[in-house]
């Protein structure tokens, strides 16, 4: 189980693996405890992070499993396996998703998919061109909540057009996806300008 190093939380933004203290395999900035680093780099690493980030408070730190759970920030003691999380605090969830490991492009957790992105105000779906599956009809069940996408760019516009200020933009995919973040962050940008 993850435990949360103590310091202040944060507002999203993007940054790469590199800059931390952790020894290979976990090099270099790894921000699990439960994959087996030592806790004191992790601790460290995730302090660099705040830093970097000038992070307000201390983020919930999620132990990422690969599958389609979603763990309630706003429930008292709120830590454990899940691959998001989500808040009713200020503001709507728009969920973007890449199903970018093999298990996902191969439809491993396409049955329980839709079900695990319906607190989400709108989904925004990479249709990635090697999908097992047919996205429309797994995610249909979303409606017109639903924004599947075939290009990265048109994804990231959409997505963009479609926030409001105080909405949380839930990124999730164990790759870089194509660096939707900080694309997602520069659109962002020059629409409030």
């Amino acid at each position: 189980m993850s435990r949360p190093c103590r310091f202040a939380t944060g507002v999203p933004r993007t940054f790469q693996s590199a800059g931390g203290v952790s020894a290979p395999p976990y090099a270099s900035l790894n921000l699990a405890t439960h994959v087996g680093d030592a806790s004191a780099s992790v601790c460290e690493n995730r302090q660099r992070l705040r830093t970097q980030l000038s992070l307000p408070a201390e983020p919930l730190w999620l132990e990422q499993v690969h599958g389609t759970q979603v763990l309630d920030a706003d429930a008292p003691g709120a830590i454990g396996p899940a691959d998001a999380a989500i808040t009713s605090q200020a503001g709507r969830v728009l969920a973007v998703l890449e199903p970018r490991s093999n298990t996902m492009r191969l439809g491993g957790h396409a049955d329980a998919l839709a079900a695990s992105l319906q607190q989400a105000e709108h989904v925004f779906v990479y249709a990635r061109p090697d999908l097992r599956w047919d996205a429309r009809q797994v995610l249909g069940p979303l409606g017109e909540r639903l924004h599947l996408h075939a290009q990265l760019d048109a994804l990231v516009a959409d997505a963009a057009a479609e926030a409001r200020p105080g909405d949380r933009l839930l990124v999730m995919s164990n790759g870089d996806f194509g660096g939707v973040h900080g694309k997602l962050l520069d659109a962002l940008a020059a629409r409030a300008r």
